[in-house]
C-alpha cells in the first residue's frame, strides 16, 4: 500500500498592507483606550470618547475589546486546523500568528487555497 504525503500548508499570503495596517493599529488602539487609564494624549483620549459614545460605558467597552481579542483567537484556531488538515508543515505556524493578528482577511486567503486544493483533489 502506497502512502501519500499530503502537500503541507500553503505558503504564506499577506492581504493587502493598508487593511493589515489598519485591522493591526486599531486593535492596538481599542486595546490601549479601553484598557489603559492614564492620560494618553489628545489624539487616543479623543478614540477614548469615540468608543464610549459608541459603547456607552466603559463595562461595555471592555466587553467589546474581549470580544474582538476573542474573535482574533477562534480566527487563529481555525487557521491552525485548516493548516493541520493541508498536512502541516513549516508555514502552519506563520499562517496561526498572522491570522491572529490580522484576523478574517487572512484567514479568508487560508481558505481560498483550502478550495483550491480540494478542487484539484
Amino acid at each position: 500500500m502506497i502512502h501519500t504525503r499530503k502537500e503541507g500548508c500553503p505558503q504564506v499570503l499577506s492581504p493587502p498592507l493598508y487593511l493589515s495596517f489598519l485591522i493591526v493599529s486599531g486593535l492596538c488602539i481599542f486595546t490601549a483606550v479601553t484598557c489603559v487609564q492614564v492620560d494618553m494624549g489628545v489624539v487616543l483620549e479623543w478614540f477614548r470618547m469615540l468608543a464610549l459614545a459608541i459603547f456607552r460605558t466603559p463595562t461595555m467597552l471592555y466587553v467589546a475589546c474581549f470580544m474582538a481579542w476573542s474573535a482574533h483567537l477562534v480566527e487563529a484556531v481555525v487557521a491552525y486546523r485548516i493548516c493541520i488538515q493541508l498536512g502541516g508543515g513549516r508555514d502552519m505556524w506563520k499562517w496561526t500568528i498572522q491570522t491572529f493578528c490580522i484576523g478574517y482577511p487572512s484567514l479568508r486567503l487560508l481558505q481560498i487555497e483550502q478550495r483550491k486544493r480540494k478542487r484539484n483533489t
